[in-house]
Parts: C-alpha cells; sequence; structure tokens
C-alpha cells in the first residue's frame, strides 16, 4: 500500500489532477463544474490522506474548511461525491450535519466513519450505499435509527456510542441478517425510556411478533457500557448467540442473573461497576475465554468446580480481594491472572494440583 496527504484550495489548481485521476467516467464539461465550486469558494480548503491499496482504496479528510453559511456547519464538496473507487472513508471530527445528496453515488464504500460530527438524523444518502459493511456514527446528535436502516442490507457492524439524544431504535435494524456488532455505549436516554426498540404500534419490553426466533440468532456483539444499567433490558436477553458482551461502566452492584442466559459467550466486559462478590454457580460460563471484573468493589470469590472451565484470563485489578481462594487455581485452562491495585493479600488459600503428563 501506499500513502500520501494532499491538500486542495480555491487558491491554486495544485493537487487538482490527483481529484481527477480519481474521478471515473465524468465528461470535462461536468468536470470544469464541479471544480468551480472549489475555485468560487472563498477561504475552501480541505486535506485528505489516500491510501492506495491494491483493490482497497482509502481516503480520510482531515481538515476541511467548506462552511455553509446558513447552518454555520461544514459540507462535503459535490465533486468528493464523484470519487467512486473509494472503499473506506473516513470524515469525522468535520462538525459535518448534512452530507450531499450525490453521496449516494459512493456505492462501492464498504466502510464508513462519520463519527465525532453534527448530525441530527442518518443522511438518506447513506441507504443507498448496499455494500457498506461498517458505519461508524458515534458521538453525533441523532435521536433514533429509522426503518430504512433495513435497506444495508450488508451491514456487518454498527457504532453509535455516545450519541446522547438517541431514544429509539427501529426494529429493522435486527432483522439485518448481516448484523453481527453493535455498539450502543454512553446513549443514556436511550436506555432511560421505554422506548429502545421502536415498533409499529408498541414500544420496547412489550411482546411483539414484530421479531422472529431467527431474527434474534444473528447478532455476536453487544456494547451497552456506560449506561446506568443495573439490569439487562430484557429485550437484549433474546440474544442467546451473543459471543462478546460489554456492560462495563453501569450501576451493577452483583454478576445479573440473566447473562447466563447466554450460553455462547466468550469475552465478557462487567469493569467499573459495583460489584462486591464474585460469585458462579454450576455449570455456567462453559465457553467464556476472557472476563474483566476490573474496578468493582469484589471482597469475595467463589467459582463452581465445573464453571469458567474454558477461561484464559481474568482480570481482578482494582477490587477489594484479600483472600484468593483455591477456586481460581482450578480454573484448569487460565493463562492470565490480573490482581493489581486490591487490597493487600492476607491469605493464598492451599490447592494441590497434579499435572498430567
Amino acid at each position: 500500500c501506499t500513502s500520501k496527504t494532499y491538500t486542495i484550495t480555491y487558491r491554486t489548481n495544485k493537487n487538482y489532477e490527483v481529484l481527477q485521476n480519481l474521478i471515473q467516467n465524468t465528461s470535462g464539461k461536468d468536470l470544469i463544474r464541479l471544480f468551480d465550486e472549489i475555485r468560487n469558494k472563498l477561504n475552501f480548503s480541505y486535506t485528505f490522506t489516500l491510501d492506495n491499496c491494491i483493490n482497497n482504496k482509502e481516503i480520510t479528510i482531515s481538515h476541511l474548511n467548506n462552511k455553509d453559511a446558513r447552518t454555520g456547519y461544514y459540507i462535503i464538496p459535490r465533486l468528493f461525491c464523484e470519487i467512486t473507487c473509494i472503499k473506506r472513508l473516513i470524515i469525522s471530527s468535520l462538525r459535518l450535519a448534512t452530507l450531499p445528496i450525490e453521496f449516494r453515488n459512493l456505492t462501492e464504500l464498504k466502510y464508513l466513519d462519520l463519527s465525532n460530527n453534527e448530525f441530527e438524523i442518518i443522511p438518506e444518502s447513506l441507504f443507498s450505499l448496499t455494500k457498506l459493511k461498517v458505519l461508524h456514527f458515534n458521538n453525533n446528535i441523532i435521536n433514533a435509527i429509522p426503518s430504512e436502516i433495513i435497506k444495508l442490507r450488508r451491514l456487518n457492524t454498527l457504532c453509535i456510542g455516545g450519541c446522547g439524544n438517541l431514544k429509539c431504535v427501529n426494529i429493522n435494524l435486527f432483522k439485518l441478517k448481516t448484523l453481527r456488532e453493535l455498539n450502543l455505549s454512553e446513549s443514556k436516554l436511550l436506555f432511560s425510556t421505554n422506548n429502545l426498540v421502536e415498533y409499529p404500534t408498541t414500544t420496547f419490553e412489550k411482546n411483539d411478533n414484530n421479531l422472529l426466533i431467527e431474527d434474534y440468532k444473528y447478532l455476536k456483539s453487544l456494547i451497552i457500557s456506560h449506561n446506568d444499567l443495573d439490569r439487562i433490558p430484557s429485550f437484549f436477553t433474546n440474544f442467546i448467540n451473543l459471543e462478546e458482551l460489554d456492560i462495563s461502566q453501569n450501576t451493577f452492584n452483583k454478576i445479573p442473573e440473566e447473562i447466563h442466559l447466554f450460553s455462547s459467550l466468550k469475552i465478557l466486559n462487567i469493569s467499573k461497576n459495583y460489584i462486591t462478590e464474585f460469585i458462579i454457580g454450576n455449570d455456567l460460563f462453559s465457553n467464556l475465554l476472557i472476563l474483566d471484573l476490573s474496578y468493582n468493589e469484589i471482597t469475595k470469590i467463589s467459582i463452581s468446580t465445573s464453571s469458567l472451565q474454558k477461561s484464559e484470563t481474568l482480570n481482578l485489578n482494582s477490587n477489594e480481594i484479600s483472600i484468593l481462594t483455591k477456586d481460581v487455581f482450578q480454573l484448569n485452562q487460565l493463562k492470565k491472572l490480573s490482581l493489581n491495585s486490591n487490597t493487600p493479600l492476607t491469605e493464598i488459600e492451599k490447592y494441590s494440583y497434579t499435572r498430567e503428563i
């Protein structure tokens, strides 16, 4: 791969040829019209980095000075939307609130990062990007995931964490058979209402037939951290095929019983809560590989000999553990145990262990 950074301004034609080479199937007359958008805009400039890999062009816009005088927000030039060969596009932290309708021309996009902007709604032009697999929309001011999300039929990963105004998610999101990863962190308003999922006639937490049983089996990774949760919303307990769950930075005072419904879990993060006891009963977390319980208030550990038998990493940093029981040493696959910043250990329970040869 090769990577190079270019700056385009209204003052000079420098680097215009770079854009011309990236734009395909556009006549000379149309190119002149598109470049006039730059030449005629006083103080216009933007800087972008082109990572040119075989079959995978990535563009990152790191600077944009193209303010909309009416709204005060910045806008992507239409010329840029003619670079239809882009596969990955990063346009985060640019004070964008809208996208030009021509954005729908970027039909080859597979990865799009629009994080840290000022979007109040998900732009309609995005729903034309049917090859999109990864969408980062973190830290915007949207209040809903609309029903049109179902048009992104290849979407694998959706990150909308930090959207403090988000109130509801249309049920169509969970009908996407390709959806594997969902980040809803730092969306406290979403979880403080009963409208987490928007149905045609009912609201979240009520029984509804709009989702089939098979619709619950696709999601594999869920992040709902930093939402002041003291229980797992019952809607999410239907996703029994989850392999990764992050409920860190909430208000749990014990390991929630609902977690045991997720028998396929491999990675579980419950750090930065208020859990006081680490008690695991018989035959639980049978597939779990990584468990993070750091930054809690744990003083007691009790693990059944039939549980956590595949666990390789156990993080108990920054708790109040003074006695380390033999339960921990019975985890036969454990490779990493972290106990930093605990109450000084006063006792380590004896445990007889015979290694098989």
